[in-house]
């Protein structure tokens, strides 16, 4: 009775528009709420400006997840990125934390000590309303393949070329706009998850690969 209640089907290419509109409302939400304070609405202008910014946002995560997402691997890239930006925005949101090599080295050194101080009864409610409850929903979803093969390859291209479009429209339309805010606040484009978690999450398991290797080698120099 409870996979009845999650028993949605839909195909590969509507479930990477769903996952990209998901993220992009929800779990980089505090992109567009970080660009919408830095910037005045006094004209026409700057109020389409503004609701460019998150189409764009979805567009961009439309085009990253039409080609990381692949069959078999797909539900648990999804579900690991859900909890990981979950966790992320609440310590953005709640904190004003922003994510860098700092914050990340200090996660790949948080022990089970720490646990208790970070698991508080608004970060689990955070947790469990914005990636627990989606990612049961993702589990339970079932994803037809389109058929024939080419045909569904066709309908991805074309949904990478469609937001690949769209993006250029809006920002030729706004491209002094946009030139402008990420010149003058560099910092917002750190905001855009995943890309900035995961070069700083590799960039601290290679250091601690290293890190590792360094001291295997030395226990089996001293046998």
């Amino acid at each position: 009775m409870f996979t009845q209640l999650f028993k949605i089907r839909t195909n590969s290419v509507a479930f990477i528009v769903s996952v990209s509109l998901f993220f992009t409302l929800f779990q980089n939400a505090y992109v567009s709420y970080k660009a919408w304070s830095i910037i005045t609405t006094q004209t026409l202008n700057d109020l389409l400006f503004l609701l460019t910014i998150p189409m764009v946002l979805f567009c961009a995560l439309n085009i990253t997840f039409s080609f990381l997402l692949i069959p078999y691997l797909r539900k648990p890239i999804i579900i690991a990125l859900i909890f990981i930006y979950a966790a992320i925005n609440y310590f953005m949101f709640n904190h004003n934390i922003l994510i860098n090599k700092d914050l990340i080295q200090h996660i790949f050194e948080t022990t089970s000590s720490d646990m208790p101080t970070l698991n508080t009864p608004n970060m689990m409610m955070w947790i469990f309303s914005l990636a627990a409850i989606p990612a049961l929903i993702i589990l339970f979803t079932k994803i037809s393949v389109i058929q024939p093969w080419w045909y569904g390859l066709g309908m991805r291209m074309a949904n990478i070329l469609f937001s690949t479009l769209l993006i250029l429209l809006m920002t030729t339309l706004f491209y002094k706009d946009y030139a402008a805010m990420f010149h003058d606040n560099k910092s917002i484009v750190k905001l855009i998850l995943p890309s900035n978690y995961i070069k700083e999450s590799i960039s601290q398991l290679n250091q601690h690969s290293e890190v590792a290797n360094l001291s295997l080698n030395k226990m089996n120099a001293n046998i």
